[in-house]
């Protein structure tokens, strides 16, 4: 009986011994080098979207209204898409953007509301208007394409999804909204990054610790807690401290950014005292509707950042700080 108990204690104690080590499974990043500028004149102002595809890293300054298209192997520019104006292929502010799997690329543009459709080769195709309804551009959440249909947020519909028909400009929302005590609470915080994965769509609260899984029904398949993360739990904690969450007017952020790239999700985590955007949390995705953490990433303490990518060997991030793409080999 005593061996039996010794025998059950040894591999309690190993098994929590395992868990604590993955809930510290955290590296800190150095920054390898960074894109300072696109030309001798040209600097960045407000990095929104970033993402990796086909060797390539692209991001948007909304500020210069333009993408930048930039090989991976050297970091040096391919090519400029878009620019300030309000002709065909030109943008006023461009918050977020998306590229689909036959490289075609859907751009916001914010103060036209409509999407910017550019070819496999970077030439502008087409401009399609968003319906009156959609009102979410200016701040912008990821979203993406699939089947010919637009999906984003739409918290002012209260529901988190929304689809978007671009053939037939037929609109469906859908999904569980997050309640709270004042209406305009229920339209703030609704916001959600939006993205698909496999027969999945994921919505990643910016505010609210919640990661939910949805199928194209829009039906609720399975939701998952952040909260007893530790980067995660010392934020809402003091959120809670400060009671944010119970002012009519307030909002917070909690996820900065968050990005997914094959099966890893990665999430910009918010601190406070002093405001700051430097830790990443890295969750593997599975099929059925789960989050499986995998570690987290400290970058520059002494630096904020606003968006993230990755393609599991390098990430890059915007220093809001220095207004340049810093960039992080995840394989040093």
């Amino acid at each position: 009986m005593r061996l039996l108990f010794i025998a059950l204690f040894f591999v309690l104690f190993q098994s929590c011994k395992s868990e604590n080590s993955k809930e510290r499974n955290f590296k800190l990043l150095e920054r390898i080098t960074s894109i300072e500028n696109y030309d001798d004149e040209g600097f960045f102002s407000d990095v929104r979207c970033m993402t990796f595809n086909n060797n390539h890293l692209y991001f948007t300054d909304y500020g210069n209204s333009e993408l930048y298209k930039y090989s991976k192997k050297n970091f040096k520019l391919d090519k400029v898409i878009g620019g300030y104006g309000d002709g065909p292929g030109e943008f006023r502010g461009i918050p977020y953007f998306f590229i689909s799997d036959n490289q075609k690329l859907y751009l916001e543009n914010d103060y036209k509301r409509s999407i910017e459709i550019f070819d496999e080769d970077n030439a502008y195709e087409k401009t399609k208007k968003l319906p009156g309804l959609y009102s979410n551009l200016r701040y912008g959440y990821r979203f993406f394409m699939h089947k010919n249909k637009f999906y984003s947020t739409h918290s002012s519909s209260l529901k988190p999804i929304f689809e978007f028909n671009l053939i037939n400009d037929s609109v469906r929302v859908g999904g569980k909204p997050f309640k709270f005590e004042y209406e305009a609470q229920n339209r703030m915080r609704n916001n959600n990054h939006v993205f698909k994965f496999n027969k999945n769509i994921i919505t990643v609260s910016d505010n609210m610790p919640i990661v939910r899984f949805y199928d194209f029904d829009f039906k609720l398949r399975k939701e998952v807690s952040l909260e007893h993360y530790p980067e995660v739990k010392k934020t809402m904690d003091y959120i809670r401290l400060k009671e944010l969450e119970t002012d009519d007017s307030s909002f917070y952020v909690l996820i900065q950014d968050a990005y997914l790239f094959s099966d890893k999700l990665y999430l910009l985590i918010s601190s406070y005292e002093p405001y700051s955007n430097n830790k990443i949390i890295v969750f593997n995705v599975k099929e059925e509707g789960d989050l499986v953490y995998d570690k987290t990433f400290y970058l520059d303490q002494k630096s904020d950042y606003k968006s993230i990518a990755s393609d599991n060997e390098i990430l890059v991030a915007f220093n809001t700080e220095t207004t340049f793409v810093d960039i992080f080999d995840l394989k040093i």
